[in-house]
């Protein structure tokens, strides 16, 4: 079997996020495909489609020296993939598997979703990174990208990802919004993201406590005032620009924030992964010629006139 790697190349994707066809200044239906369903293993090895575990989303990083190609990962809670670090299991699981939809077909098929699977370790090294600190909890796993583009998937691209002036200009009170996994929810034929909405309640300038065992640890975190629950662990969450987007200045533009890690149901608070953090850990894979860049795609020049 072919080992996946951190920087298995593709040929230039999909649908952005900025362009809206929904009554919110996103594009719901990008979002819908780039976030996927996380599933455990049976005995066997194979997907249980009774083992709901949380979400994912696929995040394209294009190269500079063709637009046209780009790296693909899955980002999710580190959580998902190092319960042990979670302190909820003694034993890493060293196999997931993700669900995503297949493309439409004229063609009457047996199912309309496929089970993707995910190797975490091979060769007695996990095939996920994380963040040099130990109190982030998110990871950026290995995929086989030729598998998921067989599908019906779309990208969240790094220029999608919130920039430090951009991140600087959000405070207690500004809106998001997040998609993920409902367990029970997900949908028999296909898979169905629940879209919720919150707003920023607390920015921290100190570390929150992860879950773990009875003390928790250390963990870093935004909060946000939404009901988000456990299968939307790995929920990519997003800036939702007020108002039209198109007509304002400064946070103008819809841009992934962070990710979800832990929520506190009874008081509908949820601890989120800033973005940042995210994308140091995309940073630390090295990979060549990446183009990491963050915030809107400017316009290329007009070609020269001729005369």
């Amino acid at each position: 079997m072919k080992r996946p790697t951190l920087g298995l190349l593709l040929c230039g994707l999909i649908a952005s996020i900025g362009s809206a066809q929904s009554l919110i200044p996103i594009n719901t239906e990008a979002v819908k495909r780039a976030v996927v369903f996380l599933y455990g293993a049976d005995a066997t090895g194979k997907a249980d489609a009774s083992k709901e575990l949380a979400t994912g989303f696929l995040v394209e990083i294009p190269l500079k020296s063709d637009a046209k190609k780009s790296y693909l990962v899955l980002v999710t809670a580190r959580h998902v993939v190092d319960p042990v670090w979670a302190c909820t299991a003694t034993q890493n699981p060293t196999v997931i598997y993700a669900r995503v939809n297949h493309k439409p077909s004229a063609t009457p098929q047996d199912s309309d979703v496929e089970f993707i699977r995910l190797p975490l370790v091979e060769s007695n090294k996990p095939v996920w990174a994380k963040n040099a600190s130990d109190a982030v909890d998110a990871a950026v796993v290995a995929i086989d990208g030729a598998a998921f583009l067989a599908n019906d998937v779309a990208t969240i691209k790094v220029a999608e990802f919130g920039t430090p002036e951009e991140i600087k200009a959000v405070g207690i009170g500004s809106d998001i919004v997040s998609a993920g996994l409902v367990p029970g929810l997900s949908g028999r034929k296909k898979n169905n993201p629940f879209f919720k909405f919150g707003k920023i309640s607390n920015i921290p300038d100190e570390d929150g406590v992860l879950p773990c065992g009875a003390a928790g640890k250390p963990g870093v975190y935004w909060y946000i005032a939404a009901t988000l629950i456990g299968g939307n662990s790995g929920s990519p969450i997003f800036f939702l620009p007020p108002g039209n987007a198109v007509m304002r200045f400064g946070n103008s533009r819809p841009y992934l924030l962070g990710l979800q890690s832990m929520s506190v149901i009874a008081g509908e608070i949820a601890g989120m992964v800033p973005v940042q953090n995210i994308f140091e850990i995309i940073e630390s894979l090295k990979l060549p010629d990446a183009n990491l860049k963050r915030g809107p795609v400017e316009n290329s020049p007009p070609p020269p006139q001729k005369p």
